[in-house]
């Protein structure tokens, strides 16, 4: 038992601070620092599974100890032989260690054939690879924005060009992401991709007049829209395009990750048809991205194998590239498990994934999210208004959805006591929210409570849209 005392604890030091915000790993270290072995056991060994070094040392190391269940040696060695192949230092030094507890030379090669089975199947590149999709497109679902899906109708506002742009006949794209509230109208837009910031500010201008009919069971979830701006009778954008495409597909075949990321965005980020790139030509070079290490890749993979575009549809393996991309802190995919926690009942849980995208993108879209939660959630010893002013008042400039960032400002404001400054800031909002013909009755509750001087209390997966 002497050998054992020796062993490091799940962050290999005990003075090590606990790691916050983050993502599922590091929760998973919060649950065993709280000696919630058992639960903690069954993460690490749902992340070792997906291939995760840290995880996959810890989780020997809650073998060894007999933390959570019972001691298996055999398995502890094999996960230290999966990490250390995948340069995890620690587990490079625990590895001999793990041997030498290993009492007879048949349990040694036990240990030794689980080990290498293991290294074929369970780094992080194994399992990316086993998740790479059937490119066949025979049985391809046929996508456009009404057919996506909890999609029924679009209403579309033509943009306006930008007058200085048209002046000097400049042409280009802008591609924006959005949420789709049942309501219908498109909001929390987020920046994709533009050529010029007056192409970004006349599509964030004209998207929200935009109207999706959903399906009466649509769930919130994102969609893309790209925006074209070109000059009558004029094909430069597009033969500039189909050149950008070739310049980027050299690059990619030279290994340029970044080439290969953008390869696997072109189809939605500029015009270019099948004749160019085929939606399965660019979901492989996703792929290749995805194995290069982007997380942003790792998410894509999983939306593009949950709608089937490029691809056979196949859901699991979708479920699986999200939970690869939540491993590696990928936003959206934490902002979504934030949303499963919630819908578990888990509100701490799911408020460290929300801190954990904020923390890990930079993104205007989860500095609102967390500007509002800071502002308004009912967990009083979470709430810290100065915070949240501080962040909102941060992404100004940024955040694309000027309504939203009234609205989180007024909480904001309402929580620190400032409630002149939170109802004019509330009355913004409902004027931008008329502009864009979106119900205002939840705004204008909003604004009688300012009035009152009522600070907000809502549940952790409320929005200001």
């Amino acid at each position: 038992m002497l050998a054992l005392l020796a062993w490091p604890l799940a962050l290999a030091a005990e003075d090590t601070a606990l790691p916050s915000p983050g993502g599922p790993f590091e929760y998973a270290v919060r649950l065993h620092s709280d000696q919630a072995f058992e639960d903690a056991r069954g993460r690490f060994e749902r992340l070792a599974g997906l291939g995760f070094a840290e995880a996959q040392r810890n989780l020997a190391v809650m073998l060894v100890k007999g933390e959570g269940g019972d001691r298996d040696l055999t398995s502890a060695y094999a996960w230290l032989a999966v990490a250390a192949q995948q340069n995890d230092p620690q587990a490079k030094v625990l590895q001999p260690k793990a041997l030498a507890l290993l009492g007879s030379e048949s349990e040694r090669a036990e240990a030794q054939e689980r080990a290498d089975q293991w290294r074929q199947r369970y780094t992080l590149d194994a399992v990316m690879r086993e998740l790479e999709p059937d490119y066949s497109t025979k049985s391809e679902r046929a996508v456009s924005r009404e057919s996506l899906d909890g999609i029924r109708k679009v209403i579309r506002v033509p943009p306006a060009y930008p007058p200085d742009l048209a002046r000097r006949s400049i042409e280009g794209s802008a591609l924006l992401q959005f949420v789709l509230p049942n309501h219908g109208h498109p909001r929390d837009l987020r920046l994709i991709s533009s050529a010029h910031g007056d192409f970004t500010a006349a599509s964030a201008a004209v998207l929200p007049n935009w109207r999706f009919t959903l399906e009466d069971d649509a769930r919130d979830r994102l969609y893309s829209q790209r925006f074209i701006y070109t000059m009558p009778g004029s094909n430069r954008f597009e033969q500039a395009a189909k050149e950008q495409v070739e310049l980027l597909q050299s690059k990619a075949q030279s290994g340029d990750v970044g080439a290969m990321y953008q390869l696997g965005w072109v189809l939605d980020a500029l015009p270019v048809d099948e004749n160019t790139l085929t939606k399965a030509q660019s979901l492989r070079w996703l792929h290749a991205s995805a194995l290069a290490g982007l997380r942003d890749a790792a998410f894509d993979m999983n939306t593009r194998l949950r709608d089937g575009v490029g691809c056979v549809r196949d859901k699991t393996k979708a479920t699986r590239w999200e939970d690869v991309a939540a491993g590696l802190k990928q936003p959206d995919a934490l902002r979504a498990l934030a949303d499963t926690r919630l819908q578990a009942g888990d509100q701490r849980e799911a408020l460290y994934y929300i801190k954990g995208a904020a923390a890990s993108s930079g993104r205007p879209t989860d500095t609102a999210r967390l500007a509002w939660v800071l502002a308004t959630v009912e967990l009083g010893h979470e709430r810290q208004g100065p915070r949240a002013l501080d962040l909102i008042d941060s992404i100004e400039s940024t955040y694309l959805d000027r309504a939203a960032w009234h609205e989180i400002r007024a909480a904001a404001l309402a929580e620190t006591g400032q409630w002149d400054a939170a109802v004019d800031e509330q009355r913004d909002a409902i004027k931008a929210l008329r502009r864009y013909q979106v119900p205002l009755a939840p705004a204008k509750a909003r604004l009688d409570e300012y009035r009152e001087q009522r600070p907000l209390r809502l549940p952790l997966d409320s929005t200001p849209f």
